[in-house]
């Protein structure tokens, strides 16, 4: 019987990624529209950080998508599921509690796992307890040792083979060093999450070329090294004497189109990991010093024909 429910449950998940999967589809937290279900997963991870599991692990979907956003309509938090007055004090509950994520003890999501089907009487819960022999080794594997260990990411400076640790630290060192302020440049033109990625991975690829990422000027032919010279200073030295570091190429730059630079040029770069949430938390500040709701359940012109208003912005 087992078995039979098991296939059931493939033939269905099959199914879904044949047909359902490839349907257009709105972010359960704003009003984008996504193209197909991979888009609407990487976009609702990287925009607000919301991550409802592994496709591969999933079943009906579309049910269980629906059931989410009811829970939002309803103003409840998907974590806590705590009911609030408006869509303003919801989303401000779910940002700093970092409440963007499903409750593990609401059993009714076990129906959307596949890893609840292997075996009668067991849900995710159970094979997550039989992985550990004992507290200590749970201890070890947990998301606080995980936290820590980002937290003191070894991160790379984009001119030169120094490393720091953090990557807040290697920004500091880029603007003070090489007068590259990276999160000012980002604010200055308008970097969104992507373009900002871009950015980084697409500096990184230039200075593995021996070539400067705004004048594009290469590093000269190499001579007899004299004592006290230093082959990695070069690029160092041309940021330094061309005020380079501070010389962003303008939007219009080829590179901003290539998708190769979504992809990071150094593996687990921590520089690529810490915007979603400081966008966040600028949005909160904006909001709360404007008085702005974005999460409004209507339109800003007071507009209540379109049903898609009625929806949480987070």
């Amino acid at each position: 019987i087992q078995r039979e429910k098991l296939n059931e449950i493939l033939k269905v998940q099959e199914k879904e990624r044949n047909d359902d999967a490839k349907l257009k589809r709105k972010c359960l937290f704003c009003k984008n529209v996504c193209d197909n279900r991979t888009i609407l997963f990487k976009h609702m991870f990287a925009e607000h950080n919301f991550n409802i599991g592994l496709p591969d692990n999933l079943v009906n979907v579309n049910e269980y998508l629906d059931m989410l956003e009811a829970k939002l309509t309803g103003l409840q938090c998907l974590y806590c599921e705590k009911t609030f007055t408006s869509p303003a004090v919801l989303r401000k509950h779910m940002r700093k509690k970092k409440h963007f994520k499903i409750s593990a003890r609401n059993r009714l999501y076990d129906q959307f796992y596949v890893i609840n089907y292997l075996e009668p009487g067991k849900n995710w819960e159970n094979f997550e307890h039989d992985r550990y022999d004992s507290d200590d080794d749970r201890r070890d594997d947990s998301w606080a040792d995980w936290d820590d260990a980002l937290e003191d990411e070894k991160t790379k400076c984009l001119f030169e083979n120094v490393y720091f640790s953090s990557a807040q630290t290697t920004r500091e060192h880029m603007k003070e060093a090489h007068g590259f302020d990276l999160e000012g440049e980002r604010h200055a033109l308008g970097l969104d999450f992507y373009q900002t990625i871009s950015l980084i991975n697409y500096i990184r690829r230039q200075t593995m070329l021996g070539v400067c990422f705004s004048c594009q000027k290469k590093k000269p032919e190499e001579k007899p090294q004299q004592d006290g010279d230093d082959e990695e200073d070069w690029l160092v030295k041309h940021l330094k004497e061309g005020g380079c570091g501070a010389k962003v190429p303008s939007k219009e730059a080829d590179f901003w189109k290539d998708a190769q630079y979504l992809l990071p040029m150094l593996e687990n770069d921590p520089l690529l990991m810490i915007f979603g949430e400081e966008e966040s938390d600028d949005d909160d500040q904006n909001n709360d010093g404007a008085g702005s709701d974005r999460s409004s359940m209507s339109d800003d012109d007071g507009d209540d024909e379109d049903d898609d208003d009625d929806e949480i912005i987070i």
